[in-house]
């Protein structure tokens, strides 16, 4: 799965639609002062892909919603086997009111359960065919936790390793560093 495009409206401070599109393959870096929406950002894709459209009573759910009011509306076009889709959740304070529709090539997909239950499929974990996991750096998270399965620790372990591997290839890795204790010297 690849993340390409997310949209958010009435997700805490944007109250207004907002979008981030051009997300590519390899390493992305979104870059931003404090206070503009990064968490907000990541706190809505994590709601799309792990809360149930219909669960307002969750309290992080409930957390997305504007101070102003308003149903807090998520979507994410993903790249699934060269196929593209769009997720897209409303959640309501109606319990079980929630929305939560896939459409493939613009064409509705799966909607309701059916929709939460596909979405579900693309995240299993790693011992049942899911993805090696997924980039999520929760501001603050800084080391892993004791309490996590072998086979988590291993899946983060890779993804860590992917990690250093892009960010290496972008910035040029320890020769990078080299020259640049070069310049400063001769700067010095």
């Amino acid at each position: 799965m690849k993340l390409c495009a997310i949209r958010l409206n009435n997700v805490r401070r944007f109250t207004q639609p907002v979008e981030i599109t051009g997300i590519g393959p390899g390493l992305n870096v979104l870059s931003a002062p404090n206070e503009n929406g990064k968490s907000t950002l990541f706190d809505a894709l994590h709601a799309l892909f792990f809360y149930d459209a219909k669960s307002w009573r969750q309290k992080e759910a409930a957390a997305l919603a504007p101070h102003a009011g308003g149903n807090p509306e998520i979507s994410a076009d993903i790249e699934v086997d060269g196929e593209m889709f769009r997720l897209s959740k409303t959640f309501t304070k109606t319990s079980g009111k929630g929305e939560v529709t896939v459409h493939r090539a613009g064409q509705l997909f799966k909607q309701s359960d059916a929709a939460e239950a596909w979405i579900q499929g693309l995240i299993k974990p790693p011992k049942d065919g899911g993805p090696a996991g997924l980039l999520w750096g929760r501001q603050g998270l800084t080391t892993l936790s004791a309490a996590k399965t072998d086979d988590t620790l291993a899946a983060r372990r890779d993804l860590l390793s992917s990690v250093v591997g892009e960010i290496e290839d972008v910035t040029g890795g320890r020769q990078m560093e080299t020259i640049r204790a070069i310049l400063r010297a001769d700067l010095d």
